[in-house]
């Protein structure tokens, strides 16, 4: 159950404004802007407070302490168990496409190996009893390629 749901919804607005692959602080950047651009709305601190977090939580997609970080973050890995799961690679790719394959591949190796060494790539019960297994399936796929 999300507790401040518009916490959520400012996260959601705005946790990828600022999106440079050659960057490596995007979160922050973006949560920055969302702070900024909500205090100016006068939305309430602890609210702003809450989505900056959350924003800030997908650079590593680690457990929180907050539920709803955890929903929020769940929610952005949300399209590892997807069906569309190769159209996603396949967009990745194409975003990634100033690199050679061979980078590409090295890179992408590292990202899919961070998720399935973690003990669960979902934290929160709903996301990881519905989602879990078809993501690991997934991402195991994709190292077979």
């Amino acid at each position: 159950m999300i507790e401040n749901w518009e916490a959520i919804f400012y996260a959601i607005c705005y946790h990828d404004i600022v999106y440079d692959i050659d960057k490596f602080d995007n979160e922050l950047q973006s949560a920055i802007i969302a702070k900024e651009r909500l205090s100016k709305l006068k939305i309430p601190h602890h609210t702003i407070e809450r989505s900056y977090s959350h924003i800030l939580a997908t650079q590593k997609h680690q457990k929180s302490g907050d539920s709803d970080t955890n929903l929020f973050i769940d929610a952005d890995l949300s399209i590892l168990a997807s069906d569309k799961y190769q159209e996603y690679l396949n967009g990745i790719r194409k975003e990634y496409a100033k690199y050679s394959d061979i980078e590409f591949e090295v890179g992408r190796r590292k990202v899919v190996e961070y998720f399935l060494s973690q003990d669960r790539i979902y934290h929160s019960d709903y996301f990881y009893d519905r989602y879990e297994e078809r993501a690991r399936e997934n991402l195991r796929g994709e190292l077979l390629v």
